[in-house]
């Protein structure tokens, strides 16, 4: 009987150990849960906070991507603006060798009229151009004489050599200037983004994904705390 009331004992302490183990992990588990809670309403006090932050990242991710765009175009338009420079010398130098080349022909042209009036030129009359009676030096006429078409289509061609170096300046002053305006939305950017405009594309995007991320686990936990 004896052996019997001690195996009894030992049951019951047995259990009792039991009990006080279980009483003790579920009140592990309430003071954990406790201390989450906390953790948890102690993040959602920076709610507002993050709410700002992130909307503060979408506005520099958006100013971000505008100036990768400005940036790239800055490269499309020096390429451009280097392309009609080009042009523009190549038309100033045309214009110059046209210009050259009519003087010329009117020279040629006014030295075979001289020399037309120097044929008609007679001892003792008066030149009709300088009124003298003597003729010591004569003037002569080329090798080949000009006509006056020759002296307008070589006119023409420096008035059509000068409209387009015209057109060649207009064009390249308009790519200057679109790349004047490029270069100063750069500028204008890299002001408001400041330290983050040396920042990769790709940085502020993971930044940003990070940011809404977090946001949302915050506002699911506000969720699980309102549904306690």
């Amino acid at each position: 009987q004896f052996t019997a009331a001690e195996a009894d004992l030992k049951d019951v302490d047995s259990l009792l150990k039991s009990e006080c183990e279980e009483q003790s992990r579920l009140n592990d588990e309430s003071e954990t849960g406790e201390k989450s809670i906390k953790l948890i309403q102690l993040e959602l006090e920076n709610l507002a906070d993050r709410k700002i932050a992130l909307s503060k990242l979408d506005a520099q991710l958006e100013q971000r991507q505008e100036l990768e765009a400005a940036r790239q175009q800055e490269v499309s338009r020096v390429e451009v603006e280097a392309m009609h420079l080009e042009d523009y010398r190549v038309a100033e130098g045309d214009f110059k060798q046209t210009e050259i080349a009519a003087k010329k022909t009117e020279m040629s042209w006014h030295t075979g009229q001289a020399a037309l009036l120097a044929q008609a030129l007679k001892e003792d009359q008066p030149c009709p151009v300088c009124g003298s009676e003597e003729h010591p030096l004569p003037a002569t006429g080329g090798s080949e004489p000009i006509n006056e078409t020759a002296v307008t289509v070589a006119r023409n061609a420096v008035e059509k050599a000068r409209t387009e170096l015209e057109r060649a300046k207009q064009v390249l002053d308009q790519s200057v200037s679109k790349l004047g305006q490029t270069r100063q939305e750069i500028q204008r950017l890299n002001t408001q983004l400041g330290p983050s405009s040396n920042k990769t594309l790709a940085e502020l995007q993971r930044a940003h994904r990070d940011a809404a991320d977090h946001l949302a686990d915050l506002l699911a936990n506000q969720d699980k705390l309102r549904k306690l």
